[in-house]
């Protein structure tokens, strides 16, 4: 069976805390108009713990991505050490940035 990495661990507690801070400001403060999210979806898998790792991921991925481009710049990578040690190894491309695809890839790859 699957399981997440210390960095996808890190990644996804940092975003519980995030949320956290996030639901109580938005219950103290007056309503604001907002564009309804993009729904995506995560490929179909055939072992749920794998399709739930995969989500899993996913969320780490979009709460790391602070400016929203698609992408994790190296400083917003440093917000987590355990990915900022990583990071040169998961950007397989060498472009500076991880790609959701790098992110995921590295973080289900089971390394720590």
């Amino acid at each position: 069976m699957a399981t997440l990495s210390s960095i996808a661990r890190a990644c996804l507690s940092a975003a519980l805390v995030s949320a956290t801070f996030s639901a109580a400001a938005q219950a103290t403060s007056p309503a604001q108009p907002q564009a309804p999210a993009p729904q995506t979806q995560a490929p179909a898998a055939t072992d749920p713990a794998a399709a739930s790792n995969a989500s899993a991921a996913d969320t780490a991925f979009k709460r790391a991505d602070v400016n929203g481009d698609g992408k994790l710049s190296s400083d917003e990578a440093r917000q987590y050490p355990a990915l900022a040690g990583k990071f040169t190894e998961f950007d397989k491309d060498a472009d500076g940035a991880l790609s959701s695809q790098e992110f995921s890839a590295g973080v289900m790859s089971g390394k720590n």
